[in-house]
């Protein structure tokens, strides 16, 4: 799905995907799907969509429907979504290692900067924790 949102696009075919959890049988009016994916800017967005009961379902008069939606995440709403719904070991993968004394980091810069770094990361075969810790513990 693409959708523009205030003038920026979400596409489900070209962001990266996090992590989906579902909710309910698949063919029931209650069920659905979210996923949760990260644009190549570093932005988040969630898709859902499921049947006519569902938080995504349409309703006009007693005609109901299944239908999907796609919503921009800011990075506290990202890892909220993530802590209540993907597994440790997902989470942890995208959003750093947890421990008694980790503190989430948000930065905003320019896609070049950004995508340097991302290549670093996969240079040194870090996450972005463990390179913030080592630009700052060399220098």
């Amino acid at each position: 799905m693409k959708k523009i949102i205030k003038g920026k696009s979400y596409d489900t075919e070209t962001a990266k995907e996090l992590g989906a959890n579902k909710y309910g049988d698949f063919g029931s009016h209650d069920y659905f799907i979210e996923t949760l994916y990260q644009k190549k800017t570093g932005e988040f967005f969630l898709h859902g969509e499921g049947g006519a009961n569902s938080r995504y379902g349409t309703w006009q008069g007693n005609s109901g429907w299944g239908d999907e939606k796609i919503m921009p995440f800011s990075i506290d709403e990202a890892d909220e979504w993530s802590q209540e719904n993907l597994d440790g070991d997902t989470y942890e993968k995208f959003f750093g290692e947890v421990t008694e004394d980790s503190a989430m980091i948000t930065l905003r810069t320019t896609t070049t900067i950004k995508e340097k770094f991302d290549n670093i990361k996969k240079e040194k075969n870090m996450n972005a924790s463990e390179l913030l810790e080592f630009f700052v513990n060399n220098n």
